[in-house]
């Protein structure tokens, strides 16, 4: 979260600095990819909670369905996000372009990454619903994974405001 946060700050200096090359480049941003990841990734968090009310109530099988709903949603932010990409470098899009394509690469891989993270941590979630019973060990392993996977979301969702959908304006100082 510290990490996340000294990028957000970077990126926003870095925008108010290059205001006009920030708000150049996001108008060539599938904002609908971009929302429908917001959406993606805010389901996959109700299937994360939902799964765990059904493990605290011993209800592995539905747990499990819907720790299996949440790993889908998962691969399908991260499906979107590598048609993303892939669209961009057909475009002829680099990393060393400009500054804000070196920040959006960066910072949604790292995003990637954490996602792609969690999307195991749910594997093991789903494997670990097969047993007989919880125990106490899984039980605080599924509640961490379900903390974690709610702060990916959190970092997502400002990522989605700062690459897609806020305007900078040059300051001075």
């Amino acid at each position: 979260l510290v990490i996340f946060s000294i990028f957000f700050i970077v990126f926003m200096h870095n925008g108010t600095l290059n205001a006009e090359l920030f708000n150049n480049t996001k108008v060539e941003f599938n904002q609908l990819l971009g929302l429908t990841n917001t959406v993606v990734l805010l389901t996959s968090s109700w299937f994360v909670v939902t799964g765990f009310w059904f493990i605290r109530a011993n209800q592995l099988k539905a747990a499990k369905r819907f720790y299996c709903l949440a790993f889908a949603m998962g691969w399908v932010f991260f499906v979107i996000k590598i048609f993303e990409y892939t669209e961009k470098f057909s475009a002829g899009v680099n990393v060393s372009d400009n500054v804000f394509y070196l920040y959006y690469f960066s910072f949604t891989g790292v995003h990637l990454l954490h996602v792609t993270i969690g999307m195991l941590c749910l594997l093991s979630i789903i494997r670990r619903c097969d047993k007989a019973s919880i125990s106490h060990s899984d039980f605080v392993f599924t509640e961490s994974v379900g903390v974690y996977w709610h702060l990916v979301d959190v970092l997502w969702i400002f990522l989605f405001c700062l690459i897609y959908l806020i305007k900078f304006y040059y300051y001075a100082g």
